[in-house]
């Protein structure tokens, strides 16, 4: 990630590549620590809103399981109101 270094160096250009060097390199350190910081965030994001997708299908599934066998006791119910007692049947 670090710019080449330039042609001729004298003193006072080694001393500005150094000085050039630690501020890209502390830049990197800043750069890398944030991006790092910023997609563990959007990482965590998407994984909670992936889990509460599958939540949601999860109870959807089992609400909609729920709810077929509530709507077939109810038909059962209907054919058959007294579902105990199978002795009688009119």
């Amino acid at each position: 990630m670090r710019g080449g270094r330039g042609g001729g160096v004298t003193t006072v250009g080694g001393v500005h590549i150094f000085f050039h060097e630690i501020q890209t390199f502390t830049f990197e350190i800043l750069v890398d620590k944030g991006m790092k910081m910023y997609f563990k965030v959007k990482a965590i994001i998407i994984i909670i809103i992936i889990i509460i997708i599958v939540i949601i299908i999860i109870i959807e599934q089992k609400f909609k399981l729920h709810y077929q066998n509530y709507v077939k006791h109810i038909e059962d119910l209907r054919h058959n109101p007294f579902p105990n007692s199978h002795s009688i049947k009119t």
